[in-house]
């Protein structure tokens, strides 16, 4: 098996243990293709991704932390970064990575939500209203959510 295969195939045991929510196989494919190639900011947030259902938030964090170092301007990867701030209650680290995944090209309906509950859990109603009307432009879907989001006593109920 040549490296390009070995990869390959790991990444793809990797994807489809993850889309299965079979953790401990996924985390073991995603380490596999990091280790090989360090440089695999993907594969180190699929690592964190899977560490935290199991309730190690803090070991998600700074694989996820690894991730966007190894891959700075992968928005992808500054967007799980971003959840994983927010749910660790550093909502101004997580503004900083939404907002740096809004300019390199995440989706800008689900990343303004995103935006909005942080900024409304800092006390900034009107920028999160401002990021919620451009979330609802980009994706009107989203509308619901925004309804839902604007009369809770606590946006936690969209963690």
């Amino acid at each position: 098996m040549t490296l390009g295969e070995f990869i390959e195939t790991h990444w793809d045991n990797c994807q489809e243990a993850y889309k299965a929510r079979r953790w401990p196989e996924a985390q073991r494919d995603a380490r596999m293709v990091a280790v090989t190639l360090p440089e695999a900011g993907r594969a180190m947030m699929l690592c964190g991704m899977c560490m935290a259902p199991k309730g190690l938030s803090e070991r998600a964090l700074t694989m996820l932390q690894r991730a966007h170092v190894t891959g700075p301007n992968d928005a992808l990867v500054l967007t799980r970064l971003s959840e994983a701030l927010y749910a660790a209650g550093r909502f101004n680290e997580a503004e900083t990575a939404m907002r740096g995944a809004l300019s390199r090209g995440i989706a800008v309906g689900q990343g303004n939500f995103h935006l909005a509950k942080i900024l409304w859990l800092k006390g900034q109603i009107e920028e999160a209203r401002e990021a919620l009307e451009v979330a609802e432009i980009a994706e009107p879907g989203l509308a619901e959510r925004r309804i839902i989001l604007e009369y809770t006593v606590s946006s936690r109920d969209f963690a």
